[in-house]
């Protein structure tokens, strides 16, 4: 029987979603985001809960900015946002090019 830990868990979006929201996010802003600048209008747009948000992962960490930074990493790695400086995140400009694509297009997923 999963614990009331993982049933609010489970309620958090998959990462391909956050995924998807960051390069959204991302593409709307005029200039790049600080890590927690990101995660805070994520969580605004998908109406991710302040129950949610205060879920604990470990330490003081909670487990939607333990999924955001993976989120951010998995995007990085396939090419669509970059680190111009610590803890800040901006689009690719080939990301914004082809912002009609799917996240998952071959063309900007390589």
């Amino acid at each position: 029987m999963k614990s009331a830990h993982d049933l609010l868990k489970s309620t958090l979006p998959h990462r391909e979603t956050l995924i998807q929201e960051i390069v959204r996010v991302l593409e709307d802003s005029p200039a790049p985001l600080e890590a927690n600048q990101m995660d805070s209008i994520v969580a605004r747009n998908l109406e991710i809960t302040e129950e949610q948000l205060s879920l604990i992962r470990s330490g003081v960490r909670s487990e939607f900015s333990y999924s955001m930074a993976w989120a951010r990493t998995m995007a990085k790695s396939r090419g669509l946002i970059h680190q111009p400086s610590r803890r800040v995140w901006a689009l690719q400009a080939e990301t914004r090019s082809h912002s009609n694509l799917s996240v998952h297009d071959e063309k900007i997923s390589k």
